[in-house]
């Protein structure tokens, strides 16, 4: 009968140490995830920033044109 407390016992303590490692690795990894989130976002702002400005050029571009076609004419 002890034998079999100690075997359960045993059992018990290796499922804890399992379910910490586990739960350190899961935590890492969301930890990694959040960083890889932030990074993305922030590439994602300055790519709209890059488009907004082109998109302010072609315009400012588009207006020059129009004037000088308006001058020609």
């Amino acid at each position: 009968m002890q034998t079999a407390l100690r075997s359960l016992e045993s059992e018990k303590q290796k499922l804890g140490e399992t379910h910490t490692t586990d739960r350190f690795s899961l935590e890492l990894e969301l930890d990694r995830l959040k960083r890889d989130l932030a990074r993305s976002d922030d590439e994602l702002q300055r790519a709209r920033e890059e488009v907004k400005e082109r998109e302010k050029t072609k315009r400012e571009r588009d207006a020059t044109v129009d004037k000088l076609v308006r001058i020609h004419s």
